[in-house]
């Protein structure tokens, strides 16, 4: 996936020579992708603002959890989007973030056998971005359609196409919280590459090799954010004994872990943005005689834990009034969890913003049939 960073600042300015301080208010576009978008006034709740898009944001459909990417620096928003068919390949549009008009098509057909979607790097910093895509007629020339294209994210004009770039980027990467570095993680070599996010170079290679705890049966990388990485391991011997699951947060520019949290539930984890609490999203996995899994079905309950403390502070219990519930995302301050969900008895699709403060309690409903997308500021 790609990940949504909030920026926050202050204007003083000075009125008959008294300072007045004022803050910009944090905003979310909430989508249902068949032409209206809500703007959500992050401190009221409130549905401040419809609009009706005139080209379309419909994302691809390639990947069921494409994310579209947001430049706040920039103010611009990034989608990939299909061409009329599914397989006749994918394009990038580009629009205002914050009035979400039109500004571009990058006029790119990336038409990857192996049907991989072309894939953003935006880097909060600088004043470039990079866009990697299949070139079906640089793959005639040259048997490889792999493209690297730069980008001017001020004349959204391309600059060049590079040879090739250092980054894995079929390894999990985000952006460090000052946007000046990107982290890759490649967890089967226990390490975690440091690169330039202007120019992509590598700066530095940490080793993880020593955070996991023993016997080590199982790891897995599972949610980053900003400095911080979420990782979960299986302690015990082998498969006969029972899961022991323990989450914990790498932060990568002290190298430090944080408690190891004992865990019970399976399935979606996400981490608060400040990295105090683990979010998880019981799911259970349906599979065939194969063993593959065919199925992944949502149980409707949602447990918050406090990382400080190792403790569960709320199960939140949604089995008897919705179904289908999923994690839509959580507001830069870290104070609000979104969940998308189905009403049992109506089919209808509903925001359910929950507290992610004492006493973790759910503090409004939004009844729009659409998703969360990306925070801004005006």
């Amino acid at each position: 996936m790609k990940w949504k960073i909030i920026f926050s600042f202050m204007i003083s300015i000075s009125v008959c020579m008294l300072p007045v301080n004022t803050y910009a208010k944090t905003y979310a576009w909430l989508m249902d992708y068949q032409g209206k978008a809500y703007k959500l006034d992050v401190d009221t709740n409130k549905i401040v603002q419809t609009i009706i898009v005139k080209k379309g944001l419909l994302p691809s459909a390639i990947v069921g959890d494409t994310e579209n990417v947001a430049d706040l620096m920039s103010n611009l928003f990034f989608v990939v989007y299909d061409y009329p068919g599914r397989f006749m390949g994918q394009g990038i549009r580009i629009f205002n973030l914050k009035e979400l008009t039109f500004k571009k098509d990058l006029g790119i057909t990336s038409n990857d056998p192996n049907f991989e979607l072309p894939k953003l790097i935006v880097p909060p910093a600088g004043n470039k971005f990079y866009v990697i895509w299949w070139d079906s007629s640089k793959e005639i020339k040259t048997g490889d359609g792999t493209t690297f294209s730069v980008y001017s994210n001020s004349t959204l004009n391309k600059i060049e196409d590079l040879p090739a770039i250092s980054i894995d980027l079929k390894k999990p990467w985000m952006f460090s919280s000052d946007g000046s570095k990107i982290y890759s993680i490649n967890i089967d070599k226990d390490e975690i590459k440091i690169y330039d996010s202007i120019t992509l170079e590598l700066k530095e290679t940490i080793s993880i090799a020593n955070i996991w705890g023993t016997p080590l049966y199982g790891k897995d990388n599972a949610y980053y954010t900003k400095d911080k990485m979420l990782f979960s391991e299986n302690i015990k011997n082998d498969e006969n004994e029972p899961n022991n699951i323990k989450y914990f947060i790498y932060t990568v520019p002290t190298k430090t872990v944080s408690k190891k949290v004992d865990v019970n539930e399976g399935g979606y984890e996400i981490l608060s943005p400040d990295g105090s609490k683990i979010i998880i999203n019981e799911t259970r996995y349906l599979r065939n005689e194969f063993n593959t899994v065919t199925e992944i079905k949502y149980l409707n309950k949602i447990y918050i834990y406090d990382v400080a403390t190792g403790l569960k502070v709320k199960t939140l219990d949604l089995s008897d009034q919705y179904e289908g519930t999923s994690i839509s995302g959580i507001s830069p301050d870290s104070s609000k969890l979104y969940l998308v969900a189905g009403n049992v008895k109506t089919g209808t699709i509903t925001t359910i913003v929950v507290n992610l403060r004492p006493p973790y309690n759910i503090i409004t409903r939004i009844p729009i049939q659409a998703s969360l997308e990306v925070f801004f500021e005006e």
